[in-house]
């Protein structure tokens, strides 16, 4: 049971990462819409997001 537990805490906490990150890239949309236009805007932050949503 103990393991029940502990992967419900992993899951938590990786569930709240993700979430997270979601909010980032929903917030960036303020500032470039979403959209093929858009499709060579470049941003460190975007780089950053990239990479943490791909690890």
């Amino acid at each position: 049971m103990q393991e029940v537990s502990e992967f419900n805490i992993f899951a938590k906490s990786y569930w709240s990462y993700y979430l997270e990150l979601e909010e980032q890239i929903v917030l960036s949309k303020k500032y470039v819409e979403f959209g093929e236009t858009n499709h060579k805007t470049f941003s460190s932050n975007y780089l950053l997001l990239i990479q943490a949503i791909c690890m």
